[in-house]
């Protein structure tokens, strides 16, 4: 089972989606096999925010440098 941060783009759009459609936490759960609280975070922050978050800065990768920071 996916914890928050292991969410890639894609699955964190499907349970957004879903939600979107109006389909209650218990129905992502039993057809996506999310966790509750993966579902109510990744909603609660598309809700708060209007975009889902990369969390890429917290997983411990580093960042990729552009040119001028080079």
């Amino acid at each position: 089972m996916a914890g928050y941060e292991d969410l890639n783009e894609f699955e964190s759009s499907v349970i957004v989606g879903a939600r979107e459609m109006g389909h209650i936490i218990s129905e992502v759960v039993m057809k996506f096999g999310f966790s509750r609280i993966t579902i109510s975070r990744v909603y609660r922050e598309y809700w708060e925010f209007g975009k889902l978050s990369n969390l890429r800065h917290r997983c411990g990768r580093k960042k990729i440098m552009q040119e001028r920071d080079q």
